[in-house]
């Protein structure tokens, strides 16, 4: 009570609970993660560090800190992880670099990726500023997740609250850093679900919300029953959704205005993008797997393709490329599973077979899903990971096999709503209606009708190119159990997903490699401030111009290599050893800016006041009646006649003009002085009383200032 002590992350009192950083694990394998996660789950420490390839690894412990490290007196990336920290990460990174950020949140159905998308979006309306404009950005940014959820949200065996989507959350930001617009992308809604659910699991929450919210009148009105009168409600005679689910809300005029993108118009808008977050449904096991969630797997294998591709595959290359000094890491690369179901030719993928069997076959039904199954087996029957069985096929995804039930597959893949049906609502005099239906149509195009396959492939690729232009940010979410329950640890389905998410493998790539990497007129750009010859600018060679800058700073040749044109940092700890002497520079010259305002200013007023004291004369200062025709004299003092004044003086130093005068202190007492002023300087000659030796109590001349000129 009344300490001015600060938390610190390493305070004695603070609890440790095995390591945050997987990378400082003494031995790198699946037990030793397994452990590891356990040891913190149970401690009620639920993030940890699994590196990926990011720029700034600025890991803090929660909102107070992330924007509070100069108090702590603990750089960032020494605290322990915590979602907070990996997006204010995200968003300096975006306003330093002036470049795309996405994060990408996979995991298991009910692992926590929704809960994860909402920490990002809430600390982003958090830490952003902006006015009334910009705050209705953000209240739509934060309304519209309890919309998405009830239209697109159900119990699940698995959840209570199970995405039955794929959501994609596009920010778009000013150049100050305020939101100011976005859209909102939905992927592959399980419309199944309305008419269909599996035993113990609801329909979309919506339906529940309508009914537990409507008041009487509304019942009456609308002829609202109990859940249980519904068909589409009452198959599975579950109606609670349990703790966690979205309960009945008033709905703001904010969630519902316009239709998934909002803000100004683009042309209006000079923005940098942060694409985050992107979560989707992860790998189900249901009784009957079926399209939608081969769809579903399809999206999830795309997105760990890009996980691979950008943490493992691209990073080791690189080292390749630019000449580092780089033992190859084994992985296993899921491109092979992609290209099974999405290949065009040679052979042909699951997807191409659907659509050809759902072109050439008219026949709705068990015959068409048979025929296609024999045309899978023909096409891709041999390929080690997809196998047949009597009602389907299973595909060996990289989270581990799953069957899927062919029947139903080819009349869903048919998009059965033609074009002449769109064009018909598109042309309704209801704007509500037109709203409904806002596919582009190109009347002129001729061919195959679209399928749905072939859209979720477009969509997911669509995706991946997006995604691939921004710098990846990754959030890992692991389910520890089945019952819902706090501190309930199945080890074996722990061990299965760190397998396949590749944590050892991604872990061993780090620990190897390096944690920053920059181009070298890039380096230079941030760090050139840091020594005089490089600043503002290098000449000269570019790479001897990164060696130049850390050899100035001292650091260890053995933490940094020099590639063809990057140069590498192994550690965060000496990335932000630049980053600290980088802010103190910049501190030096703000303290020299702010010294020299505060001069500016101070003069400025002085200049006002002598201003204001003119005008208050202006007009009135005359000289007095007796001075009139007057001759200007000069030397009012008689300095011919005044020897002990003349003393003070140079020989034959010519007198324009010297006179008494009244000085007036800091107490406005007033003090008698001579003035004199000569061509190069003016002297003031002041009285004392002498203190000392013969003449001690006589009134002597005292040169009491002597200014020259110039």
């Amino acid at each position: 009570q009344g300490s001015k002590e600060r938390f610190h992350w390493q305070s004695h009192n603070v609890k440790q609970s095995g390591v945050d950083d997987m990378v400082l694990l003494s031995k790198i394998s699946e037990d030793a993660i397994v452990e590891n996660l356990k040891k913190r789950f149970m401690d009620d420490f639920i993030f940890v560090s699994f590196p990926g390839q990011w720029d700034r690894e600025q890991l803090g412990w929660a909102l107070r800190l992330c924007q509070g490290m100069g108090q702590t007196g603990a750089a960032q990336y020494e605290n322990p992880p915590h979602i907070y920290a990996l997006t204010d990460n995200m968003y300096r990174n975006m306003l330093i670099d002036g470049e795309n950020q996405c994060v990408i949140i996979s995991g298991e159905s009910g692992a926590g990726k929704t809960v994860a998308a909402k920490y990002i979006m809430g600390y982003i309306s958090k830490v952003s500023g902006g006015g009334e404009k910009v705050q209705h950005v953000k209240d739509i940014i934060l309304q519209s997740n309890p919309l998405l959820e009830a239209f697109g949200n159900a119990k699940t065996v698995r959840n209570n609250n199970s995405s039955r989507f794929g959501k994609y959350f596009e920010i778009q930001f000013s150049r100050g850093g305020e939101p100011d617009g976005g859209k909102i992308s939905n992927f592959l809604l399980e419309k199944s679900r309305v008419v269909s659910q599996n035993e113990c699991e609801r329909n979309f929450h919506i339906y529940y919300q309508l009914i537990e919210g409507a008041s009487q009148e509304q019942r009456q009105n609308l002829g609202i029953m109990s859940p249980d009168y519904y068909y589409y409600l009452n198959q599975t005679d579950t109606y609670q959704a349990g703790a966690g689910s979205c309960q009945p809300r008033r709905v703001s005029g904010a969630e519902t205005k316009g239709s998934a993108g909002w803000g100004p118009p683009r042309s209006q808008r000079r923005r940098r993008q942060l694409p985050t977050p992107f979560s989707f449904s992860s790998f189900v096991l249901l009784q009957r797997n079926g399209f939608e969630q081969f769809c579903i797997n399809f999206v999830n294998e795309k997105l760990q393709q890009i996980f691979i591709e950008l943490t493992l595959k691209a990073e080791q290359e690189e080292y390749v490329q630019e000449g580092i000094k780089w033992t190859q890491i084994q992985y296993f690369n899921n491109k092979v599973v992609c290209d099974l179901i999405e290949n065009k030719l040679n052979p042909p993928g699951i997807m191409s077979v659907l659509d050809d069997v759902c072109a050439t076959m008219h026949a709705k039904g068990e015959g068409a899903d048979q025929t296609l199954l024999q045309k899978l087996q023909a096409a891709v029957g041999t390929h080690e990971h997809f196998n047949s069985w009597s009602s389907g096929f299973v595909i060996h995804h990289y989270a581990g096999k799953v069957s899927y039930d062919v029947n139903g597959f080819c009349e869903r893949n048919r998009d059965v709503l033609f074009t002449d049906l769109i064009e018909l609502m598109q042309s309704s005099e209801f704007g509500f209606i037109q709203m409904l239906f806002p596919e582009k149509l190109d009347s002129d195009k001729k061919g195959r009708p679209t399928t749905a396959g072939s859209k979720i492939k477009k969509q997911a690729n669509d995706l991946v190119n997006t995604l691939m232009k921004c710098t990846p940010h990754y959030i890992r979410c692991i389910k520890p159990n089945e019952t819902k329950k706090p501190r309930d640890w199945e080890e074996s389905r722990v061990k299965h997903q760190v397998e396949y998410l590749g944590l050892k493998e991604n872990i061993r790539v780090r620990r190897a490699g390096f944690a920053y990497r920059r181009l070298f007129h890039k380096f230079l750009q941030r760090y050139a401030i840091l020594t005089p010859e490089t600043w503002p600018s290098w000449r000269g060679d570019e790479r001897q111009g990164v060696q130049h800058l850390l050899r100035s700073v001292n650091m260890d040749p053995d933490q940094y290599q020099m590639g063809q044109s990057k140069v590498f940092v192994k550690n965060p700890e000496s990335l932000f050893l630049l980053e600290e002497m980088r802010e103190r520079k910049f501190d030096g010259f703000a303290r020299v800016i702010q010294k020299a305002w505060r001069r500016h200013i101070a003069i400025r007023k002085y200049e006002q006041m002598r201003e204001e004291a003119a005008s208050i004369l202006y007009n009135f200062k005359e000289r007095r009646r007796n001075s009139i025709n007057r001759n200007f004299v000069g030397d009012y003092l008689g300095m011919e006649e005044r020897p002990e004044l003349r003393q003070f003086l140079a020989k034959r130093e010519r007198i324009d003009f010297a006179d008494s005068i009244t000085k007036y202190d800091r107490r406005f007492k007033p003090i008698k002085r001579d003035f004199i002023l000569t061509p190069k300087c003016f002297y003031l000659v002041g009285r004392e009383k002498v203190k000392k030796g013969p003449e001690k109590g006589q009134i002597k001349e005292v040169l009491k200032k002597r200014v020259e000129l110039q």
